[in-house]
């Protein structure tokens, strides 16, 4: 058996192989060059071209935004009409592939950078913009001075679909100044990390002052002492006005005290009440049967006491004024009776006492009921059958017979009624009723 190989045959198959070598080598060698070639300037001159007019016909997909890197195929410009198609490379008139990727760095507006790839890894593209949405009423009516004198915005909350919530970034554009009355406008404006802005959201606020109806009403006048003129009704203030602060002082005025029977003193004015930067007067208190014989002036007047004696006088726009004595029979003439807010008192006849004037209705609480009646006079004597007079519808008190007069009813600025002849120094007027 044949083992191995001769010179000759050893060297017959070397030369074989360097036959095979002048042929493979430069084929390796030329692929080699091949997959590291770049594109001609000029080819990639026109690629760039064409990406840039697809990305700016595709802004809503590929917006110019700083430190992003976009990856697209060659196929997708080709498709969009950008790129024609085979595109051979200038340098060595290959076919470039269509599969081919297009590397698209932004750095700064003015600094793109084009490069064609295999692989690519995109920045994520965030192009999406937050969500405003309003808090609260759109439009809105606030009405200043019921809780708060100033408008209070119920703000706004934004949602980004890649930063979550954004409420805190929100920028408010507001007047500086919506105390007074009018139309104004808020503007809330947000951007998330991106720098995609949302789509502004406008919230209208109407701002107008309270307009109320008040009915404002003063203590009663006191009857006066011992043959008493009855007491005016407190002053009666009824209306609407605009509230336009936050805090009001309220005062309400009480009833005047009754007159003395010893002495025979005029009933006391009732205390003025106060709401809304406006004041009712306290009624003027009954004359008692003494030489200051007058009825005091106040919201509604005092009845004229003991022989000739004058009203007092009401307060224009509040109530009228109080009735005169009789004046016929001298000192057991009939006193007058208080003023009303609605009318005046009436005059003493003979040796009756004068009626209170009648007082204003109103159905501001919810029932309709009479305000601020005056006080009734007392009878001049009790022997001669002196009849005491009648309280004015609206809380007067009827004047006494032979007994103190009667109060004024609380919270209706009624005037207390006179007191009547008792033959002794010990009648007392009523008190006056204290307002609202």
């Amino acid at each position: 058996m044949k083992k191995g190989f001769t010179l000759a045959e050893l060297l017959g198959v070397i030369v074989i192989i360097a036959l095979i070598s002048l042929i493979a080598f430069p084929t390796i060698i030329n692929q080699i060059k091949k997959q590291g070639t770049k594109l001609s300037q000029a080819t990639l001159d026109i690629i760039s071209t064409a990406t840039y007019l697809y990305m700016d016909s595709n802004q809503n997909t590929y917006p110019i935004k700083l430190n992003t890197n976009y990856c697209i195929t060659l196929q997708q410009i080709i498709d969009d009409g950008k790129l024609a198609s085979p595109i051979i490379d200038a340098s060595n008139g290959q076919e470039v592939s269509s599969l081919k990727i297009v590397k698209v760095e932004i750095v700064s507006a003015s600094n793109i950078s084009y490069s064609v790839v295999d692989t690519c890894v995109p920045t994520i593209t965030d192009t999406t913009a937050p969500v405003i949405t309003l808090l609260g009423s759109n439009p809105v009516t606030f009405t200043a001075g019921i809780k708060e004198s100033s408008y209070k915005d119920a703000g706004a909350k934004a949602i980004d679909d890649r930063d979550g919530d954004i409420s805190n970034r929100i920028i408010i554009d507001a007047p500086s100044n919506m105390d007074g009355m009018g139309t104004y406008t808020i503007t809330y404006r947000v951007m998330d990390s991106k720098g995609n802005t949302a789509t502004p959201v406008t919230r209208t606020v109407n701002v107008t002052n309270l307009g109320v109806e008040y009915l404002i009403v003063a203590g009663g006048g006191g009857g006066g002492g011992r043959k008493g003129a009855g007491g005016g009704a407190g002053g009666l203030l009824m209306g609407s006005t605009i509230i336009n602060q936050q805090n009001y002082n309220v005062v309400v005025g009480l009833g005047g005290a009754g007159g003395a029977g010893v002495g025979s003193a005029n009933g006391t004015n009732g205390g003025n009440s106060t709401a809304f930067g406006l004041t009712a007067t306290g009624g003027g208190g009954g004359a008692g049967e003494s030489v200051s014989n007058t009825g005091l002036n106040g919201g509604s007047g005092g009845g004229g006491g003991r022989a000739t004696g004058l009203a007092g006088i009401g307060t224009s726009g509040q109530g009228y004024n109080g009735g005169n004595a009789s004046g016929l029979l001298g000192t057991s003439s009939g006193p007058g009776g208080g003023g009303g807010a609605g009318g005046a008192g009436a005059n003493g006849v003979g040796y009756d006492g004068g009626n209170g004037g009648i007082g204003v209705e109103s159905s501001i609480s919810g029932d309709t009921k009479y305000y601020a009646g005056g006080g009734g006079a007392g009878g001049a004597s009790s022997t001669l059958s002196g009849n005491p007079g009648l309280g004015g519808l609206g809380g007067g008190g009827a004047g006494g017979y032979s007994t103190a007069g009667n109060p004024g009813t609380s919270n209706t600025g009624g005037g207390g009624g006179g007191s009547g002849y008792f033959g002794t120094d010990t009648g007392t007027g009523g008190s006056g009723g204290s307002g609202i």
